[in-house]
């Protein structure tokens, strides 16, 4: 998990190590904190934690999530491919990546 380091974390994001890559899991906001920016703000700082580790970030979100779609495309995320159905007759699964940068 990577989070604020508090007492308390107002937003955290769950990743897995996939190898070469880093799967986003899950992004959680207290909901006394959610629509305040904390997770536009947390992702950079996760993209920087594992430049230089690791080469991309790999996630997968539903189809008609659009405001994390948004988000995930704030970040730098391209959509590079789709499963149809994954969450049910109709509702797809969007697969997306986040290529990141060498070490200076």
């Amino acid at each position: 998990m990577f989070g604020e380091l508090a007492t308390a974390p107002r937003a955290a994001i769950l990743w897995a190590d996939v190898g070469a890559a880093v799967e986003i899991l899950a992004l959680m906001t207290h909901p006394e904190h959610q629509r305040q920016g904390l997770m536009r703000a947390l992702g950079p700082e996760f993209f920087t934690h594992f430049t230089g580790l690791k080469s991309e970030v790999w996630l997968e979100v539903h189809a008609a999530n659009a405001p994390a779609r948004r988000l995930y495309q704030v970040w730098g995320f391209a959509q590079v491919g789709e499963r149809p159905h994954y969450y049910g007759p109709g509702q797809s699964a969007i697969l997306m990546t986040k290529a990141l940068p060498s070490p200076a």
